[in-house]
């Protein structure tokens, strides 16, 4: 059940970041063929690409967990003995759990910081826009602790898709 939820969730997550994606190319495509062009530039559209990636930024992060996507460097983990590269894997699942904690905890802080603040360009609340720091690690944490569960409890080893 708990499986089916967070592959559900990836799926809408992939859906938002490819839909803000194509959002945001065209948008920087409409910036450069209007300076260029037109000799005319419109002043909020860097700004919405900017918070269009950190948006996709964030709402990746968690399903990319899945995919295995995160940077990594195990050409020294993959040399150890099966016990002790797991052990080094445990350990650093923690560091992840705790690190998107903090990021849970300080991005809710600034989002309740920022709320009154707004945006130069489109006027929108910054709240709005670091909203996708605690979105992003919570997402984050429901992708490792359903890794966590599907390969060791479920024992499979397939990367849901």
């Amino acid at each position: 059940m708990y499986h089916k939820f967070v592959h559900g969730l990836n799926r809408y997550s992939q859906y938002i970041a490819m839909l803000l994606l194509v959002i945001m190319v065209f948008l920087v495509f409409l910036q450069i063929v209007m300076r260029e062009v037109l000799n005319y530039s419109f002043s909020w559209t860097e700004e919405a690409a900017r918070y269009m990636l950190v948006w996709v930024s964030f709402i990746s992060s968690g399903f990319a967990y899945q995919y295995g996507a995160h940077i990594s460097i195990e050409v020294f983990v993959n040399k150890l003995k099966p016990t002790l590269n797991r052990a080094i894997k445990i350990i650093g699942t923690v560091i992840a759990i705790i690190f998107a904690i903090i990021l849970i905890t300080t991005g809710g802080e600034l989002v309740l910081e920022n709320l009154m603040n707004k945006s130069p360009a489109l006027h929108l609340p910054m709240g709005l826009v670091y909203l996708a720091i605690p979105i992003g690690a919570l997402l984050q944490i429901l992708n490792i602790i359903d890794l966590l569960v599907y390969k060791n409890i479920v024992g499979s080893n397939e990367v849901s898709k």
